[in-house]
């Protein structure tokens, strides 16, 4: 079962899909891919969602304050706020005992959760589940702003090699694929990355690298400087769903998603 709320967050209303029993044991918190990749990604997640719900769980998908349903607008938005929106959203799942919760990130939204627990006083989290995650900010926004390049090429106004990346970054507000970005997100994004640290020693960690076929070099470096054994690592090939406009599903990704989660879990099929 669907149903929105709006709660209150540090610089607006922020907007909760939800799906399922909110009293179940174990909850779900998604926090979503940046810009375009949120909105693609959209009928994917919602279909994971009630996919988790089937098995018991509660899933909360958050719109970050400047995004989606929530108030505000993105070039307003920062960094520490987005970890306020998620506290925010963890404090309302909280209300009611559960045995687990865990923060499901796609792309930089996995980024988002891995810098969360490492920022916050976490204990509420016990699992961080990643899809295809980002893991520096700094070549995420580099991406990002190539967009900017290739609409001023197709306009003929590209012939000049201009770095919307660093004049965004000097304080030039620059509008990419109609995204009004201001140097302070740009910049505090770009200082994001996945690196060893204390959290993972304390959180467990499903990292699954969606449509891919192997995992990269840099993801395995990382990998092999995990401490413990509190790592899962997955690979599931399939469509990169969040650059691919009609994609609706990707079901080999929602299978392996929800046996990793039961497993860890132990929960039985509602």
């Amino acid at each position: 079962m669907y149903q929105g709320h709006f709660i209150a967050g540090g610089q607006g209303r922020l907007y909760l899909a939800t799906f399922g029993d909110c009293s179940a044991e174990h909850a779900v918190l998604f926090l979503p891919a940046f810009a375009e990749e949120m909105n693609l990604s959209r009928a994917v997640v919602a279909r994971q969602a009630r996919m988790l719900t089937e098995a018991g769980y509660f899933v909360v998908l958050l719109d970050y304050f400047g995004t989606g349903d929530s108030e505000g607008e993105i070039d307003d938005a920062t960094v520490p706020g987005w970890l306020d929106d998620i506290e925010a959203t963890l404090t309302w799942i909280g209300q009611k005992r559960r045995s687990s919760v865990t923060l499901w990130g796609l792309r930089f939204g996995a980024l988002l959760a891995a810098r969360y627990v490492d920022d916050r006083d976490a204990e509420v989290v016990n699992r961080l589940l990643l899809w295809k995650p980002v893991i520096n900010g700094h070549q995420m926004m580099s991406q990002f702003f190539r967009l900017k390049q290739m609409s001023e090429m197709m306009l003929g106004r590209g012939d000049e090699q201009v770095n919307w990346y660093r004049r965004c970054l000097e304080g030039e507000p620059v509008e990419v694929a109609g995204y009004p970005m201001s140097s302070g997100l740009v910049s505090q994004i770009s200082a994001l990355s996945i690196q060893p640290s204390a959290w993972m020693e304390t959180v467990s960690v499903i990292w699954i690298e969606a449509a891919s076929e192997k995992v990269s070099l840099n993801v395995c470096g990382l990998h092999d400087q995990w401490p413990g054994d509190r790592l899962t690592r997955e690979v599931c090939t399939g469509v990169p769903f969040w650059q691919v406009p009609d994609t609706y599903q990707a079901e080999s990704l929602s299978v392996l998603t929800l046996k990793c989660l039961k497993e860890a879990d132990g929960v039985c099929h509602a």
